[in-house]
């Protein structure tokens, strides 16, 4: 066993039986980040962030998004690029849920700004926020330029029997579980 491996592992009990004992509230976690990055422990640092997005993966159907939109901005200050991945995915999945895109990003902005003056420190608020709706737009952009480019209505090819799975009797088969209107994934046409 390598000093890494031994290292992580040492992070991950001391985080589950010491750290997490501690910890009360939303601001003991930035506390506790802030600390552990400044020390210079990254296993720990590491430790945290994965807790984290394992209980937002947990209670992602129940999660505030004001306290999504916070933690993105947390992930950002201090850099906590898988966080930041969980949520950008969440709040992508909500932009692209709404009825209105555009607002609902002009929405996200103005709440991420308010939120940002609450968290703020010695730094520059604009560039955190702008960070912020900057990938957050790219990153919608993408997600829906792939979701239409895949959907059935944009194909510009016809289908066929050979590239269209049958049940054997010719007729095109049940659609699998993810094919639902509301999954983010949708079935590439092999036409």
């Amino acid at each position: 066993m390598g000093f890494e491996s031994l290292s992580k592992q040492f992070a991950h009990i001391y985080f589950l039986k010491v750290l997490l004992r501690e910890i009360k509230y939303f601001d003991d976690f930035i506390t506790l980040i802030e600390g552990l990055t400044y020390a210079h422990l990254p296993a720990l640092r590491k430790e945290v962030e994965r807790y984290i997005c394992s209980e937002i993966n947990q209670i992602q159907a129940d999660l505030d998004p004001s306290f999504a939109k916070k933690l993105l901005l947390v992930s950002e200050k201090y850099n906590l690029e898988i966080l930041k991945m969980v949520i950008h995915g969440y709040l992508v999945d909500r932009i692209i849920g709404n009825s209105n895109p555009p607002k609902e990003l002009v929405n996200i902005t103005h709440e991420l700004q308010q939120m940002a003056h609450e968290i703020r420190e010695n730094e520059n608020i604009e560039n955190l926020v702008g960070t912020v709706v900057t990938d957050l737009q790219e990153l919608t952009r993408r997600v829906r330029r792939v979701s239409l480019s895949h959907s059935p209505s944009q194909s510009s090819h016809s289908s066929s029997p050979l590239a269209t799975p049958t049940n054997g009797s010719g007729s095109p088969s049940v659609p699998a579980p993810f094919d639902s209107p509301t999954s983010r994934f949708k079935r590439v046409s092999l036409a």
